[in-house]
């Protein structure tokens, strides 16, 4: 089923602390769903609402469950990109519902930390989308990070994937150079360091975070 976000009242440009303010305001009910948040979301596309599924994941909340789901949906989302496809998802993922609290308190310490980060984004990279496989390009990694995401390791591994989508998100949304330069390094080092952690095991995963 496609995305609503193409139907959304909200399609021009907020900072992104605007919009994750919006998205927690959005969380007043017991439970939300996909559809909705990505209704909310206005048209800002796929790296959009990759940052917002992989936001939760930068803070040390349990997130029962919702770890292999929204790395799922940044699979989708990131192939999607690379293919210059719209957003699209099955209706059960559309409508499975979400913990609301647990969104709310995800979306305000976002909220924060981009009223923190928006002081050093500013445009340095209008090359970003003047050619077709950059923006293919973001999509893999975009791909490959929820990827990362979904698999079943112990707490503390979806931290790495999750910053480089945020960094990868924010170099694309804002057409920032120098973030997504370091979204590059971050990539690199998730490929390194899980290329790795197979090799040490549940106990040396453990370890490494411990």
């Amino acid at each position: 089923m496609r995305a609503d976000s193409d139907i959304s009242p909200q399609n021009h440009r907020h900072k992104l602390s605007a919009e994750l303010a919006r998205l927690g305001a959005l969380c007043n009910a017991q439970s939300v769903t996909l559809r909705s948040l990505t209704k909310a979301m206005g048209t800002r596309g796929h790296a959009l609402l990759s940052l917002f599924l992989g936001f939760p994941f930068l803070f040390p909340i349990p997130l029962p469950g919702l770890s292999i789901f929204f790395g799922a949906c940044i699979v989708v989302t990131g192939a999607l990109m690379a293919m210059g496809k719209p957003l699209w998802f099955p209706k059960s993922w559309m409508e499975r519902p979400l913990s609301a609290n647990l969104l709310r308190k995800v979306f305000q310490g976002g909220e924060k930390m981009m009223l923190r980060l928006e002081v050093w984004i500013k445009p340095r990279g209008a090359f970003i989308h003047a050619y077709p496989w950059i923006k293919a390009l973001h999509g893999s990694m975009f791909a490959v990070c929820g990827a990362l995401l979904a698999l079943p390791l112990p707490p503390g591994t979806n931290f790495p994937p999750a910053l480089a989508i945020l960094l990868l998100a924010i170099g694309s949304l804002e057409e920032d150079g120098a973030f997504l330069f370091l979204g590059y390094i971050a990539f690199i080092i998730n490929i390194a360091l899980f290329t790795v952690l197979p090799f040490l095991g549940i106990q040396g995963i453990r370890a490494l975070w411990g």
